[in-house]
């Protein structure tokens, strides 16, 4: 390794052990309590997603997390997501361009793409994420996103984390269906079924579908150790999607969750 190089290795380590420390952190402190509402969206790009429910969002500004490739419905909606966050390299193949013009007020990649992948997009701030359990807070949740954001299989729980950090203690799971036609099932085994829909449009990964085979298995696990956090913070996580497969959380008909929403601004205004 030449001078340049080692310097260049020395100083990627030093950000990643002391990230809380660094430039990269400020923009994720600034983040810290600024939700302006107790509620928040987290949206999954299962087949259950409708355009119509990104619209509803939108129509009552509520804020939401979109991830990966949340792209591919823009010409389906008026919606954009309020905050963008990706970490997973293989969903940045082929989709950089679409990601640097997603218009969300915070737009977060982890900071090793920057440093090992060389993925470097104007618009996106970093985090720093952690992928070794021994280095998790309890459940496999950071107790300080200005430090580290913990990886687990999907990124639903790294929008989790940074949205408590940001304040919000209500948060809505739409379009997570958690049902794929490749998955890995707990003790190591394999289903495939093509009859099984991934996603809410064809095309979504179809130039990366044979890297991917999703572990449904691990990923129950992790969103079970998300719950464990939450209920013992007095934080809601509820799964609000049309369909779905995941049982971890709490379930609420989103058809139902629109009608409250009216009623309580009805009543607002009355006041």
């Amino acid at each position: 390794m030449d001078v340049l190089s080692s310097i260049k290795a020395r100083y990627q380590r030093y950000v990643i052990r002391n990230f809380s420390k660094t430039k990269y952190a400020e923009s994720i402190e600034k983040l810290h309590d600024s939700a302006k509402q107790p509620v928040c969206f987290i949206i999954g790009h299962g087949p259950s997603l409708t355009a119509a429910d990104l619209d509803w969002l939108a129509d009552n500004k509520l804020p939401a997390f979109g991830v990966n490739r949340i792209n591919k419905i823009f010409n389906q909606t008026k919606w954009r997501p309020t905050y963008y966050v990706c970490v997973d390299p293989i969903m940045v193949e082929n989709n950089e361009k679409n990601m640097i013009e997603i218009p969300a007020k915070s737009k977060l990649i982890p900071i090793d793409y920057k440093f090992y992948h060389g993925i470097d997009l104007p618009g996106f701030d970093y985090i720093n994420a952690n992928y070794d359990r021994e280095k998790d807070g309890p459940e496999s949740f950071s107790m300080d996103c200005t430090q580290q954001v913990n990886i687990r299989s999907t990124v639903t729980v790294a929008c989790i984390q940074l949205a408590i950090h940001m304040g919000y203690r209500e948060i809505y799971l739409l379009g997570i269906d958690h049902s794929f036609n490749h998955v890995i099932l707990d003790k190591g085994r394999t289903v495939k079924d093509d009859s099984v829909k991934n996603y809410f449009v064809e095309d979504y990964d179809t130039d990366v579908q044979d890297k991917v085979i999703h572990d449904i298995g691990q990923t129950t696990k992790d969103y079970q150790d998300m719950q464990n956090f939450c209920l013992n913070h007095d934080i809601q996580v509820i799964n609000a999607s049309r369909k779905t497969q995941l049982e971890v959380f709490p379930r609420v008909s989103f058809n139902q969750l629109k009608e409250q929403y009216k009623r309580e601004k009805s009543e607002v205004g009355k006041r």
